[in-house]
């Protein structure tokens, strides 16, 4: 779900340390596991997207060869001669609250729904960091907001272990966009996170003061909202700690952007439910209310000496994995960052939070070798988009997708390890399949158990198979790696213009989620010669492909079938009465 990409990793300085430990009472406060022992020769790996949303809203505008090399310039002001002369431009833009003088590009509606179905207004307390000016300065003739802060919210009645307030983080985000027109490929994030603050010495770098950058090679310091010992969000001298969400509360956000969202949305959600619309002005609204997951976090150690060939051979074709260099100290001297590493003379600990094919592999070879027991189970609600350009190797879900205009579907899973986008058409099945993954356990030695909701536009779903605007009909089977199909509960409804199907129940470690739709062929009216009844008769489509094999016979009669008073008269080549009639 999520897009971490290796820009960050080069250009906006947010580099992991394995400080923390994972003994923490609340699993939700487990941000990394610490390494055995400080030598080289450990390969380590972690995967928990709840620590991924620790950006600050930033602008920084990039040269084509700076793109190349890894280097930025952070805009304060993005009408600015010296933001407007590169032609790239990536950013992380965070809504405030919609008010009388922000009308768009904001936060329109933040809302709690209890078990009894009570919906609880939520009711903004400050920014967080709590400043009054925005960070950087938009340009609203280019659609593009000004980058506000994260806000914190309290809900009347609804609290969590560490108190009453809530963490909203709402933002667009996009990737070296066009600087001529920036707004084309944003996407939206949002996360909502049960948290209380300490005071801390970091700043991060929300205020202009805090963007640090040398104006001799381009390299910056833009985006931070961490700090070694801050691992899961850092305001201005505040440090939040996350607490579990109340599991019986829903929340609903709703956006109202000039931006042209598009394509699929993944996440950490349950059971979402979503709506759009736009309004007079032509700004999009976009609304979304979904419960919180229980998620399987997964870190372990291993020596790289003890893996299998297999493994290894894996790892040196992947070459520098995003992460952290955990020994030496000054590992630059030994590695160049880039390229097979050295485990003779390193330890690294990758962070598979990209949830791409690579990731998903190296993901099942460590819970294959190295443990199959996660560390922690984190209460998680989040999501984002991805734009349609993002399913290019998924010929028949981007053909339908861009169809669509907004949002084609969600895909919300609470497997530790899936494949950040659509579920790809299988042609030899006719299926859309969905890959996941997870350990078998959980830190307390149960069963972990998987839930996955999938939400499809109606169009898209017809457009995939070729189908009418009748209703459809769908299944959802889970296949586990030998082939055979998992037990599971599963629901598939269709309502105002979705289609809803879900899993839950289902174990672990990679089961494939498969789903598939059918439709009825159209009904054939039979011939009567009494206006009084009509009676169809249904046609399906084996039935319709096997008549068109057979030739045409001239032979037909005629037979009088009778229902109370009404009589009807049915000729062809082997006339039946219909279901209720006698034959006279």
């Amino acid at each position: 779900m999520f897009l971490r990409k290796k820009f960050f990793i080069g250009t906006l300085a947010l580099v992991l340390f394995g400080m923390t430990n994972a003994q923490a009472s609340v699993d939700e406060q487990i941000y990394t596991l610490a390494m055995p022992t400080n030598e080289p020769g450990w390969v380590g790996a972690f995967v928990d997207d709840s620590v991924a949303f620790r950006f600050s809203s930033f602008v920084v505008a990039n040269s084509n060869e700076g793109i190349r090399d890894g280097r930025g310039y952070p805009c304060l002001d993005f009408k600015s001669d010296s933001c407007k002369a590169q032609p790239r431009v990536t950013f992380n833009l965070f809504l405030p609250p919609c008010s009388p003088a922000i009308q768009v590009n904001c936060i329109s509606e933040f809302a709690a729904i209890t078990k009894d179905g009570r919906e609880i207004a939520g009711k903004f307390k400050s920014y967080s960091p709590a400043l009054s000016e925005p960070t950087f300065k938009g340009d609203p003739s280019k659609k593009f907001p000004d980058g506000w802060f994260p806000s914190l919210w309290n809900f009347d009645g609804i609290n969590h272990p560490g108190g009453g307030d809530f963490l909203l983080r709402t933002s667009l985000l996009s990737f070296q966009a066009f600087t001529d027109d920036p707004m084309k490929f944003a996407q939206l994030r949002v996360a909502v996170n049960a948290v209380n603050f300490q005071s801390h010495p970091s700043r991060g770098t929300w205020r202009p003061v805090d963007v640090n950058q040398s104006l001799e090679n381009g390299i910056m310091s833009a985006g931070g909202a961490e700090a070694s010992d801050c691992k899961f969000f850092l305001a201005v001298n505040e440090c939040a700690s996350a607490w579990p969400l109340p599991n019986d509360v829903r929340f609903r956000i709703t956006v109202k952007t000039q931006a042209k969202l598009s394509g699929w949305i993944n996440g950490r959600i349950l059971n979402p439910s979503i709506t759009s619309s736009v309004d007079n002005d032509g700004n999009s609204i976009y609304s979304i209310e979904a419960g919180s997951l229980q998620v399987p976090v997964y870190a372990v150690w291993k020596k790289h000496s003890e893996l299998s060939k297999d493994f290894r051979d894996f790892l040196y074709q992947a070459g520098g994995q995003a992460g952290t260099i955990t020994y030496p100290l000054l590992w630059r001297s030994v590695y160049s960052g880039s390229g097979p590493e050295p485990f003779d003379k390193i330890s690294a600990n990758h962070t598979l939070n990209i949830y791409n094919e690579a990731n998903f592999q190296e993901f099942l070879y460590f819970i294959k070798e190295a443990g199959d027991k996660s560390i922690a189970t984190k209460s998680m609600w989040h999501f984002e988009t991805n734009q349609n350009y993002d399913t290019q190797e998924n010929i028949e879900v981007r053909r339908c997708s861009e169809q669509k205009v907004g949002i084609s579907g969600v895909g919300s899973t609470n497997s530790t390890m899936f494949l950040a986008n659509p579920p790809k058409f299988n042609l030899q099945t006719q299926s859309l399949d969905y890959k996941v993954a997870a350990p078998h356990l959980d830190k307390n030695g149960n069963m972990n158990r998987g839930t996955y909701d999938l939400i499809i536009d109606s169009q898209v779903a017809r457009c995939l198979y070729g189908f009418n605007s009748a209703p459809v009909n769908a299944s959802v089977s889970v296949i586990n790696t030998e082939g055979v199909e998992q037990v599971a509960t599963t629901t598939v409804k269709e309502k105002d213009g979705w289609l809803h199907l879900a899993a839950n129940g289902y174990t672990y470690s990679s089961p494939t989620l498969r789903v598939k739709l059918s439709q009825d062929a159209p009904t054939k009216p039979v011939e009567t010669q009494n206006s009084q009844a009509t009676v169809t008769a249904p046609v399906t489509q084996e039935a319709s492909k096997a008549t068109t094999k057979v030739k045409k016979v001239s032979v037909k009669k005629s037979i009088t079938c009778v229902k109370g008073k009404v009589t009807q008269k049915i000729t062809g080549t082997n006339p039946k009465c219909p279901v209720g009639y006698k034959k006279k």
